[in-house]
């Protein structure tokens, strides 16, 4: 299954994707289409889109340089 993800991966919580999936990991942009062609792919390219919301607060302003709750 190929994995396309959206959000934000908060401590890496989504890593590693296990055999033999395929994922990518889309940056946030106004359309679908848009977010694909970022990372060189297209829509078609994934079985499942994931939207990743996190839930913590406050949110960091920077999910991917923050630290990880303990």
């Amino acid at each position: 299954m190929r994995i396309a993800y959206a959000g934000a991966n908060y401590c890496w919580q989504y890593q590693p994707v296990p055999e033999p999936h395929e994922a990518v990991w889309l940056p946030l942009r106004p359309s679908i289409g848009e977010m694909f062609a970022e990372t060189g792919l297209t829509p078609d390219w994934a079985d499942a889109l994931v939207i990743v919301l996190v839930e913590t607060l406050p949110i960091p302003f920077d999910l991917e340089q923050a630290p990880c709750k303990t």
